[in-house]
């Protein structure tokens, strides 16, 4: 059916006019039935603005305007730069992985950079308190806290363990770090009382490289697997060279007496070539049995199997000797001779010997201190005059200012003894209390130090004449 006989037949059913029916069927493509029903269905509203050309016309157009469902705007692409490289992003990555403390500290983005060295002013550190605390997060009395606990950021280094004894090593200074628990308020009074101290930054910048991190952070926890430790908070100093603790603290020192044994510490050791320096004495912790691996178990087990062992052997071999001086005593009975020291060192003998005899060998019964002739200590070597020095137990004298002095006696392990000296005792008695008070060195060779002096070389000097009045004097064990 040609279109002058469809648009006649259009006409003919819905009385309209010619160019009408035309419209319609051209949308329909001249599907007269579809047509048709448009026509009744729209009213028989013009189709001119739908319909511009009929030859182009698409199969969209065939639906009704009323069956049409809207259709949104395809969005376009957009590409976009958030952060610049380099800047926001190392701040955004600071601010995801600080340090936060119990009073939500957190580092702001500038406190780790490169030239911390560099003192910061007042106007420096409440705009650091500014982006620490985060005035729009916290009231003002969470801000006062948070600033009162806040964590050294100022001379702490942001990087990992082993990154923090390479710069050491580069800067030849110590490795100071610090474990914290923020469970434990201890930790926070750490902040608060001893890194918030001028002096101890100013020496911890100067000497050490510092580190802090929680104890459930990836660097804590592989600090506490390689120097295991119970006590928070932890405070240690390390060789960056071999990874020793040379030093280690485990409670809240006082800020004074902190500062004074760092210095001490940089006056005994230090990390340059030639230097020997004392041996640490770090107490070892005791791993529980329940927390070891199951090799760690075995060899547990075992070396306590050949220590019994040993012990068993050890006694076997003790009542042995036991029986065989109590099998020959009876023959030497009458040879020997029980000496009772008296008080003043005087002896007494209680068989084969007559009062006269007792009297003459009472006098004799003394020993010196030194056990070589003087005259002879200038061709010794300081092992053998050290040798000679024999340990006593002297009394101390009672306390006059004008004639005593205290000294501190140090050991490696932060062990401190104080003990009151007269002004005129001579340094040879140092030695003979430390050997004979200290149970560490008990059978050691020992060397004291006092201001970088080697007190062998001062045994006859007086303690006033050595200028040790009110010393710290640093006990040194060597491996003969």
């Amino acid at each position: 059916m040609d279109q002058s006989e469809l648009v006649a037949q259009f006409c003919a059913i819905t009385s309209a006019e010619p160019s009408l029916a035309e419209q319609y069927l051209a949308v329909n493509d001249n599907n007269l039935e579809q047509a048709v029903a448009l026509f009744f269905e729209s009213g028989g509203a013009s189709l001119e603005s739908q319909v511009h050309d009929p030859t182009s016309a698409n199969p969209q157009s065939t639906q009704s305007p009323l069956q049409e469902d809207p259709v949104r705007e395809r969005i376009q692409p957009v590409t976009e730069r958030l952060v610049n490289p380099g800047e926001d992003y190392a701040m955004g990555r600071v601010h995801q992985r600080g340090q936060i403390g119990i009073f939500n500290q957190r580092a702001p983005a500038n406190v780790f950079r490169d030239d911390s060295d560099d003192e910061m002013d007042n106007d420096e550190e409440l705009e650091l308190l500014r982006e620490t605390v985060g005035q729009s997060e916290l009231t003002p009395h969470q801000s006062r806290l948070a600033n009162l606990f806040r964590p050294p950021f100022d001379i702490m280094k942001n990087v990992s363990f082993e990154r923090a004894k390479d710069i050491a090593q580069v800067e030849k200074k110590w490795v100071m770090v610090n474990i914290q628990d923020n469970k434990e308020f201890a930790c926070q009074q750490l902040n608060r009382d001893l890194w918030s101290d001028k002096d101890i930054k100013d020496v911890v910048r100067e000497n050490f490289i510092f580190v802090q991190y929680a104890n459930d952070s990836p660097a804590g926890e592989m600090y506490c697997g390689y120097y295991p430790f119970s006590d928070y908070p932890h405070i240690s100093i390390l060789d960056p060279r071999t990874g020793e603790q040379v030093k280690v603290w485990s409670k809240v020192p006082a800020t004074m007496e902190f500062l004074q044994e760092v210095h001490e510490f940089l006056a005994n050791f230090s990390l340059e070539p030639g230097h020997r320096n004392p041996v640490a004495d770090i107490p070892k912790h005791k791993q529980d049995f329940n927390h070891m691996t199951e090799d760690e178990q075995i060899d547990f087990v075992v070396r306590q199997s050949l220590n019994e062992h040993q012990q068993s052997n050890d006694q076997i071999d003790s009542d042995s000797d036991l029986y065989m001086y109590s099998a020959g005593e009876d023959d030497d009975e009458d040879d020997i001779e029980i000496i009772d020291h008296g008080p003043q060192g005087t002896s007494t003998a209680a068989s084969g010997s007559t009062g006269a005899q007792t009297e003459k060998e009472a006098g004799n019964t003394h020993q010196p201190t030194d056990v070589l002739p003087a005259a002879e200590n200038e061709e010794l070597t300081e092992q053998d005059i050290f040798a000679s020095i024999l340990p006593e137990s002297i009394p101390e004298p009672p306390a006059d200012p004008k004639t005593t002095t205290r000294v501190q006696i140090r050991l490696g392990s932060g062990k401190r003894i104080v003990r009151r000296l007269n002004l005129d005792d001579k340094v040879r008695v140092i030695f003979s209390i430390v050997k004979n008070d200290v149970p560490e060195v008990k059978g050691e060779y020992f060397t004291l130090t006092s201001e970088r002096r080697n007190l062998i070389s001062l045994l006859d000097q007086t303690v006033e004449e050595a200028n040790l009045k009110n010393s710290s004097i640093m006990v040194e064990i060597h491996d003969e």
